[in-house]
């Protein structure tokens, strides 16, 4: 039967998308298309999901408590949004300026050698916010 490979293969694909979920130990919860799920807007800077996914996983890490994983995980939203700045800024620098600053913040919140929970959630679900409205 090939169901539990086709399983176990999403399930390899969501853990890998997803560091904190593979850490956790928790097996993904894969939703269909008519599910609750938020709806994203695509803005004038396109598709933002892939810095979503690893903001995402970097809030978690601060919830759980793990600082210094959280640390590594925006470090590699600063990489991909340092790699992608000139194109992103392009389409709209007005946009783009906004997400960078709040992009500053959230670095600076969560890599900080006296970083709170408080203050990490705070600027990271910020940020959220902002990819998210578009």
């Amino acid at each position: 039967m090939k169901f539990p490979k086709i399983l176990l293969t999403l399930m390899s694909f969501s853990a890998a998308l997803s560091p904190a979920l593979a850490q956790s130990g928790k097996v993904p919860v894969i939703a269909s298309a008519s599910s609750s799920a938020i709806k994203v807007k695509i803005g004038p800077l396109g598709d933002l999901s892939a810095f979503r996914v690893i903001l995402e996983d970097t809030l978690a890490l601060v919830n759980s408590g793990k600082t210094k994983a959280a640390a590594t995980r925006i470090t590699t939203f600063e990489s991909l949004w340092d790699k992608e700045a000139s194109t992103l800024g392009a389409k709209d620098r007005t946009k783009w300026r906004t997400l960078d600053v709040a992009s500053d913040e959230a670095l600076g919140a969560v890599r900080s050698s006296t970083a709170t929970k408080a203050a990490s959630v705070k600027a990271l679900q910020n940020l959220l916010d902002l990819i998210n409205a578009g």
